[in-house]
């Protein structure tokens, strides 16, 4: 009885894990997962770290100006109305 039920585990382990689309899954899940995970710091770390980046605001307002200063890093730029 026991020698059975190893040979059906056996058979079962041979039709199933050695497949093909079995063991391109088992491999390429982990390389898609930490590609998912390292290529949002790559982009983040790709934008160019000398040029400050223009923000447009639009305050019909005027209220928030004074909220805003700009830096080396950001530079702000009021508007009144629309964009266009």
């Amino acid at each position: 009885m026991k020698n059975k039920i190893l040979l059906i585990i056996g058979h079962e382990y041979r039709t199933r894990v050695m497949k093909l689309s079995f063991l391109l899954l088992t491999l390429l899940t982990p390389i898609l997962f930490i590609g998912v995970s390292i290529l949002p710091a790559l982009i983040m770390t790709s934008d160019t770290k000398d040029s400050a980046k223009t923000i447009v605001v639009i305050d019909k307002s005027g209220m928030y100006e004074s909220a805003f200063t700009n830096d080396e890093n950001y530079t702000f730029l009021f508007l009144d109305g629309d964009l266009q």
